[in-house]
């Protein structure tokens, strides 16, 4: 396990509980870089690894038995990179402007179903991403033989805005 931080307090406290240290440099510890970008610059130090399983601070509550199926598949099934998706149960609706009448995107309100009785929509969730040192190297993050893992909706928490925190705590405590 590797941290990558340019973060004195957080690399002692990776370091206590036994994790490795990738210290970023200044070009890709702005609030502008992109999580790609920060694996590069790892690869280029650490030519040993071939997979990197990239896994969100913001997903506090990813259950360790999910990442181990998603090992699996990337060194035993043969995939390139899989990503994590939770299953939604959402009618989308066209946003639109003032004064246009919007439509339904992923359904027929006509035959409008019950949304328990309906198998929803698969979104990216954001906790993880792995994938092999040839797809990074090359600048794609998901590409190649490419699989998504659902998670369960009660693993699939992200932290973007102040709200969710409450939410995560609630659930971490479960």
């Amino acid at each position: 396990v590797w941290v990558s931080t340019d973060h004195d307090e957080i690399e002692k406290v990776a370091k206590q509980y036994g994790a490795k240290v990738h210290r970023r440099s200044p070009e890709v510890s702005k609030d502008t870089t992109s999580s790609l970008e920060t694996i590069q610059e790892f690869l280029q130090h650490h030519p040993e690894v071939d997979i990197v399983g990239n896994i969100q601070a913001t997903s506090p509550c990813l259950h360790p038995s999910d990442l181990i199926k998603v090992v699996d598949m990337i060194k035993n099934q043969g995939y390139d990179s899989v990503f994590a998706v939770v299953r939604h149960h959402l009618f989308r609706w066209k946003e639109v402007k003032a004064g246009e009448a919007t439509v339904a995107e992923n359904f027929v309100p006509a035959r409008r179903p019950r949304r328990q009785d309906w198998n929803g929509e698969l979104y990216e969730n954001g906790s993880f991403y792995f994938a092999t040192r040839e797809l990074l190297t090359k600048g794609l993050l998901q590409d190649g033989k490419l699989a998504y893992y659902e998670m369960k909706p009660e693993h699939s928490v992200d932290i973007d805005v102040d709200i969710d925190w409450p939410i995560a705590e609630q659930r971490v405590k479960r």
